[in-house]
């Protein structure tokens, strides 16, 4: 069962069209805003129609390793919630309430571990938080364990420089804006991925080829706008729900791969672009 971290989707909802103006993949519920009832972070909560949350955005840290700084989450797991300056786990400005607390510049490359321990308890890293690489603006690498399953909102926005990610195998969720992907060259998601938020790897210069996995229910708006050399993307999914401006001013995508019985469906959902749409041989 899918548990706190990751509200469950609701398929029928999710899969009701393609995108258009009335598409709108921002939250509904933000946290701490939740019009059905007060949710604590340790709820198991499900929300119809085109968003869920995973974590409150202002939230404490718990407990701090020599790198990062956790929440908990359950009885066992965690996720990432700030990143240590050496000195409190904090870099704020004096009267300034931030999100989340600013990590150090000196970030060269981010390895999230699999396992932490705290008080003679071990407990498993599940999730990166929003803000929480906020100032970490140096970042060349990211290394995920299979255990992250949700990348949240912003969580590296700040981070324009990296060039090489190893992503979960079981992710399953990217929130809005959550990387700035300028300097990656190339990109290959998890199989196990089912939502892509806003903004996935806009105004990127060097990306040539994506593939969007056959999991993927949900690609936000504007996920590859001002992608200037990409050319070809193929979707391997039958039937995926599409922001507005996914490929915007991308002027070289000429060629769009989709399965064959969903040719027809994708051609509706990019009718305003000038590429083709072509089936998957």
């Amino acid at each position: 069962m899918i548990r706190n971290y990751i509200v469950l989707i609701i398929i029928s909802v999710l899969l009701s069209g393609c995108g258009n103006g009335n598409f709108d993949n921002s939250r509904i519920d933000k946290p701490g805003q939740n019009t059905k009832k007060e949710q604590s972070v340790y709820d198991e909560v499900s929300y119809e129609g085109d968003t869920f949350v995973v974590v409150p955005e202002k939230r404490k840290v718990d407990f701090w390793d020599e790198q990062f700084g956790y929440q908990i989450m359950g009885k066992s797991e965690v996720y990432i919630a700030d990143v240590q300056d050496g000195q409190d786990g904090a870099t704020q400005v004096p009267g300034v309430e931030y999100y989340n607390g600013f990590g150090i510049k000196d970030v060269v490359e981010v390895t999230i571990p699999e396992k932490v321990i705290y008080d003679n308890k071990t407990y498993t890293v599940v999730g990166i938080g929003y803000y929480s690489f906020t100032g970490c603006d140096n970042v060349k690498s990211i290394y995920m364990p299979d255990t992250i399953k949700f990348v949240e909102y912003s969580a590296f926005e700040a981070c324009e420089q990296v060039e090489t990610i190893k992503w979960s195998e079981n992710l399953v969720y990217i929130g809005d804006n959550s990387f700035s992907l300028l300097e990656l060259s190339e990109i290959k998601l998890p199989n196990s991925l089912r939502w892509i938020g806003e903004s996935l790897i806009s105004f990127n210069k060097k990306v040539v080829k994506i593939e969007i996995p056959e999991n993927v229910q949900v690609l936000g708006k504007w996920a590859f706008n001002d992608c200037i050399s990409l050319q070809e993307v193929k979707f391997l999914s039958p039937e995926i729900k599409v922001g507005e401006y996914v490929f915007f001013n991308c002027d070289n995508l000429k060629k769009v791969y989709v399965p064959k019985e969903s040719r027809d469906y994708y051609k509706e959902c990019f009718k305003e672009y000038d590429f083709e749409v072509l089936s998957i041989e």
